[in-house]
């Protein structure tokens, strides 16, 4: 049986992408939750081509060079 969740920000992250330049948006929580789900079926039915995923999780303590690199492939992207 296929069960539906809906998690009370998906508004929110709908509003925020849907900015002339969006800024970077950070989904942190409990594991489990549907943090991944969420984000990555809002970009598939709304965003597809407009957003830049990319999953945080492995990283510790990389300093500022992962989140430049991920910033300059979002400006791209926003700029296409």
């Amino acid at each position: 049986m296929h069960k539906e969740i809906y998690l009370y920000y998906i508004e929110d992250l709908d509003s925020a992408l849907k900015l002339k330049a969006p800024p970077i948006q950070v989904l942190w929580g409990p594991r489990q939750v549907g943090k991944t789900t969420t984000i990555l079926k809002l970009i598939k039915e709304k965003y597809k081509g407009k957003a830049h995923y990319k999953s945080a999780d492995a990283l510790s303590n990389t300093g500022t060079e992962w989140l430049n690199e991920q910033w300059k492939f979002k400006k791209d992207l926003v700029n296409r």
